[in-house]
């Protein structure tokens, strides 16, 4: 087991994340942690359940993307 040493004002901010979702700061941090973790390589019986894993963790744009070519290249 490892020890984090964070400051209150973080640790208060944690609470209130783990609060909403019913966790302790140590679980929730614990599966937050799990979910930026990369996993090797997903065997073709879990695909479905890791992409859905995968995009369930990264935001959702909050409106339109500008994903033309010359947004991308400068």
């Amino acid at each position: 087991m490892t020890t984090l040493t964070i400051d209150e004002s973080t640790y208060a901010g944690l609470s209130k994340l783990a609060d909403a979702r019913g966790l302790s700061v140590e679980k929730w941090l614990a599966e937050e942690v799990a979910k930026a973790i990369p996993a090797e390589k997903p065997d073709p019986e879990g695909w479905d359940e890791w992409i859905e894993s995968f995009i369930a963790a990264h935001p959702r744009a909050a409106g339109p993307v500008d994903d033309s070519r010359e947004s991308i290249y400068p």
